[in-house]
């Protein structure tokens, strides 16, 4: 992958997928980069110099977010498709909304605050509830 990402004049920002261990040969580009890396590493989260990395300890390998994957993660594919939609809206002039942090508040206006008026303030303006119905 060695410059790969610096060969292409008109990228705003990339994202890698790699294993823990790997991290120190990962390539430095001169764009914003967000970095999921599976297994353990020292620091869950660590934001420096235009890089943004996230660790997912409970994902065997790099290839977590491949679905049908022998091993894909669904939880770990589902925060690091949040976090890169957070990276990636402010880089392409996209609508910015931080979903981590609204999905914070929502819960916590929900369960923890009780308040109806405040839970719906975190949502959409019409929101709506789509039953579909199951056989068990």
């Amino acid at each position: 992958m060695a410059g790969v990402i610096g060969a292409c004049p008109n990228l705003v920002g990339a994202v890698v997928y790699a294993n823990a261990a790997d991290e120190g040969s990962l390539e430095k580009a001169q764009i914003p980069l967000l970095q999921h890396l599976a297994g353990d590493r020292a620091s869950a989260i660590g934001k420096r110099a235009g890089v943004t990395t996230y660790s997912y300890s409970t994902a065997k390998s790099f290839c977590f977010a491949t679905p049908f994957g022998e091993d894909f993660d669904y939880w770990a594919e589902s925060r690091s498709h949040t976090r890169n939609l957070t990276f990636l809206k402010p880089l392409i002039g996209g609508p910015y909304f931080d979903l981590e942090d609204i999905w914070d508040e929502h819960t916590y206006y929900e369960f923890a605050d009780r308040s109806v008026e405040h839970t719906m303030s975190t949502m959409v303006d019409q929101p709506y509830v789509n039953h579909v119905p199951t056989v068990s």
